[in-house]
């Protein structure tokens, strides 16, 4: 059960960044160009990829850290709720 969960786990980030990976550089490549950045950043693809990696695990392990609050909390009921800052 224990490596079943691990693979669960590595399997659901693995999807994340490559879901990332495909709607930056395939899906929406027309959204990043409107971004201010500097030649050097988009001239380089492999830089690029490891910003957009970066920022899938970034939003990953903010989500488990909201799911670890929301458990200390009891907050059974929040669980799968999505919640807008802005």
């Amino acid at each position: 059960l224990f490596f079943l969960c691990i693979k669960a786990f590595i399997s659901t980030i693995l999807a994340n960044i490559i879901y990332d990976l495909y709607r930056h550089l395939l899906r929406h490549p027309k959204c990043n160009e409107d971004l201010k950045i500097g030649n050097c950043i988009k001239a380089t693809l492999l830089l690029w990829s490891t910003a957009i990696v970066e920022s899938s695990l970034i939003h990953i392990f903010s989500e488990l850290g909201r799911l670890r609050g929301m458990l200390s909390r009891w907050e059974f009921d929040s669980i799968g709720k999505h919640f807008d800052w802005f």
